[in-house]
């Protein structure tokens, strides 16, 4: 037995769809769709990350910058990831440890 996960965007669903690939949708047994993120798994979401990634001390992105990243991002995991990214970045160049609203809005 062989078993399979995809992970793909909207996209994907379409493609699966269509009559020449029809036995495989046939055979996925769970189909799941991430809704946008909201504010509050914004934040929890980042948090955990940085904690994924070692980090143990106080929250690194404040809560405006949250803020910030959910707006520009509208909640979508692959714009968070970008601009927080771009965000720490933004935040080391001005030699500080607290990523604000101003340095998202510079990412």
């Amino acid at each position: 037995m062989l078993q399979i996960v995809l992970f793909g965007q909207p996209e994907l669903d379409e493609k699966i769809a269509t009559r020449e690939i029809r036995q495989l949708k046939e055979r996925i047994t769970y189909s799941f769709n991430l809704a946008p993120f909201k504010r509050d798994d914004v934040k929890d979401y980042l948090n955990s990350r940085m904690r994924t990634c070692g980090f143990r001390s106080e929250d690194v992105f404040s809560a405006s910058a949250v803020s910030v990243i959910t707006k520009y991002s509208k909640g979508l995991l692959r714009r968070i990831n970008i601009l927080a990214d771009k965000s720490l970045l933004a935040a080391y160049a001005t030699n500080t440890h607290k990523v604000t609203a101003s340095h998202v809005k510079t990412a």
